[in-house]
């Protein structure tokens, strides 16, 4: 079963900027051109702008026609395919005083909002009740007087439609971070899932995320959560951004929106789930390519928030995509990332000592260095690497360089990087490894007074400019060759 992920169209039958516009129409032939089809759709929210609350039936209807034209995309033709939640602009704002007194009455240990209360936040949501009619959703019918929250089994998977803006309104800086949303209603929820002994991954889908509870409202949720014990990806929108996380064993999910605009990351999710495990791909918009793209990185961060019953095994091969085919989760490959803002804290030697004793296991290692301004291996493995920069095999930065001056068709092979890279990965001889343990080393440059002036007018910055669509370089030039990869850095 796959789902597309999307949130925040913000529609507007008004004019829009380019980037959008770009955004919109590039989408099918994307999709296409990577082979992307689903059996459902996941829409967390907002149709509207925050500029434009029109609640004309023209308005539902060219929402609703363009939010079917994404599904059709995809290969979802069936409206009962397509599932949404309301977002915080699709309702219209009440009387803040009348909020304020909900509020006020609200007992956060028993999480129940009064009936009279919830009749008065319910009339609010009028334009999603129009959407829902268009869309013939079963799962929202009779939206006034049924659960605050709805529950719907899938066949891979058991899903709760949180109505997160249910007591919204009261202000963007008073909501993040102050929502109430009946934690009752929600534990009603998982009980239904529980007494039907359903044992599927459950997924929460929500227009906000936890952290826009108040923090009373978001203690009880997470204390909720857990008391279940059920495996849970909580996948919401509204903050323009991608990101994933892991706490207390729930993976936490933000797509981004569909919308570019300044500090917006627009874009989709796909999750496949087949006899109870989850994959991923993320495809994010790059407003200055004006294209979609995989981006691996984000996509290994989301796949890392899940928790582990629910992560399946990498399969090779699996996807025609080469660059989802080569990214960290189908190829399995663990990443140790030493990081700092300073030089001279000791990086280099702790990410050496680390590597020598996961090598003495019999772990498979490759360090790349990507401190361009002060490479240091050669002294860390100073006896491995006497002659190593008195030739011109080079490393990191003549690889990229490289890569520059590849063609399309040998850049989306990726093969023709082997033979290369072969020529630049330095054994390290190392006394205790055990067994097939190894440590290998991808230098950061070979180091001549040419590359310290490419390094200090700012070629090295112009070449990762020119390549900022691939990915980034150590995921792509080092997958092949490791199980576990410890890289070294400094941060600009």
């Amino acid at each position: 079963m796959k789902i597309l992920l999307i949130s925040d169209l913000h529609f507007d039958q008004r004019d829009v900027g380019v980037a959008t516009k770009e955004l919109r129409t590039k989408f099918e032939s994307y999709v296409k051109k990577q082979k992307i089809s689903v059996d459902e759709i996941f829409f967390a929210g907002d149709f509207r702008t925050a500029t434009n609350h029109d609640e004309s039936d023209e308005m539902v209807s060219n929402a609703i026609v363009f939010l079917k034209n994404l599904s059709n995309a995809v290969g979802v033709n069936a409206p009962e395919h397509i599932h949404i939640v309301p977002g915080n602009h699709d309702f219209e704002r009440t009387n803040k005083e009348q909020l304020n007194k909900v509020y006020s009455d609200y007992d956060y240990d028993s999480g129940v909002i009064e009936r009279k209360s919830l009749r008065s936040l319910r009339e609010r949501f009028s334009f999603f009740e129009k959407c829902v009619k268009q869309l013939d959703s079963n799962v929202w019918s009779n939206f006034k007087e049924g659960d605050v929250h709805r529950v719907k089994d899938f066949s891979e998977c058991s899903v709760i439609f949180l109505n997160a803006v249910i007591a919204s309104g009261r202000g963007s800086e008073i909501d993040k971070g102050g929502l109430i949303i009946g934690n009752n209603e929600l534990y009603k929820a998982l009980a239904e899932i529980k007494n039907r002994n359903i044992n599927k991954p459950i997924f929460i889908l929500s227009h906000h995320s936890i952290d826009c509870f108040s923090e009373e409202e978001r203690r009880r949720t997470q204390r909720i959560l857990k008391q279940f014990d059920f495996n849970v990806v909580w996948i919401c929108g509204d903050s323009h951004k991608f990101n994933g996380e892991n706490r207390d064993g729930v993976s936490y999910v933000t797509v981004g929106s569909f919308i570019k605009e300044k500090n917006d990351e627009a874009g989709f999710i796909v999750f496949d789930i087949s006899n109870g495990k989850i994959s991923v791909e993320t495809h994010i918009y790059d407003g200055q390519d004006m294209d979609l793209e995989f981006r691996g990185a984000v996509n290994q961060a989301i796949y890392d928030s899940f928790p582990s019953a629910l992560k399946r095994e990498p399969i090779q091969g699996e996807h025609d995509n080469p660059m989802i085919e080569n990214s960290c989760e189908y190829k399995g490959l663990k990443t140790i990332n030493f990081y700092s803002y300073k030089g001279g804290v000791g990086r280099t030697g702790l990410t050496m000592q680390i590597a020598r004793c996961l090598a003495a296991l019999g772990k498979k290692v490759v360090i790349a260095d990507f401190d361009f301004k002060a490479p240091s291996f050669p002294i860390a493995f100073a006896k491995d690497f006497e002659n190593v920069y008195s030739t011109e095999n080079g490393g990191l930065y003549e690889t990229v360089k490289d890569y520059d001056n590849f063609t399309s068709q040998d850049k989306v092979k990726f093969s023709c990087f082997e033979e290369i890279l072969e020529t630049r990965l330095i054994n390290i001889d190392e006394v205790m490894l055990r067994e097939n343990g190894e440590i290998r080393v991808f230098p950061c440059a070979y180091i001549k007074p040419a590359y310290w002036k490419d390094v200090s007018n700012g070629e090295w910055s112009k070449m990762l400019e020119t390549n900022k669509k691939k990915e980034k370089c150590g995921e792509l030039f080092i997958d092949s060759f490791c199980r576990k990869r410890l890289e070294t850095r400094t941060k600009e």
